[in-house]
């Protein structure tokens, strides 16, 4: 496995500024903008035929752009149901590889390699939640969600100017749910658990 990766990392951080607004008693909207740095750091043995392996890595850094939309409604004094999406981020890397320990003939061939461009697309997301409070002390809430991983799965690879294709990793998407209950012990304490 050593040819196709020795050591990666795929790194995202988010900033989400996000503005919200109470339109009536009871319901509350809110968006925002999803500023998304991801940063690729992929390390490769390179088999030189005889002899030690030679080693290929490729680091970029760089933006993609989506957006977060969320709906509160007020059911009752008790009841609120949330919900929420988040738009799928593509990321679109960049960057000519370092080579180092290439053979004579490797090293002659990969001497001014091209770009290698690597485009993926971080998952859309939908959610939706419901909070219930039984009485002053006590609350239940669940959630149950989706994420397009599938998406994900799709890669697209290539050379620059030289064409590029599309791979598919075959990921799966996945669905969560979650349940959970909060106690008020005091004015000061909220136990939550789920």
């Amino acid at each position: 496995g050593r040819y196709y990766v020795q050591k990666s990392a795929l790194i995202g951080m988010s900033f989400t500024p996000t503005v919200s607004y109470q339109a009536t008693d009871w319901l509350a909207i809110g968006a925002g903008l999803n500023a998304m740095y991801g940063f690729l750091d992929t390390q490769i043995a390179v088999n030189n035929g005889i002899g030690a392996d030679g080693q290929m890595s490729l680091e970029d850094g760089t933006w993609g752009f989506g957006a977060n939309v969320g709906v509160l409604v007020k059911l009752s004094d008790r009841t609120r149901l949330g919900l929420t999406y988040l738009s799928a981020v593509g990321l679109d890397f960049s960057e000519t590889p370092t080579f180092s320990g290439l053979g004579p003939g490797l090293g002659a061939i990969l001497a001014n390699p091209s770009a290698l461009d690597l485009g993926v697309t971080v998952p859309q997301s939908a959610m939706v939640s419901v909070y219930h409070a039984l009485n002053e002390q006590w609350a239940l809430m669940a959630d149950f969600g989706w994420q397009d991983w599938s998406q994900f799965g799709y890669v697209e690879a290539g050379v620059e100017a030289g064409g590029t294709t599309t791979l598919d990793l075959q990921y799966q998407d996945t669905w969560h749910g979650a349940v959970g209950a909060q106690f008020r012990a005091s004015e000061k304490w909220l136990l939550s658990g789920g």
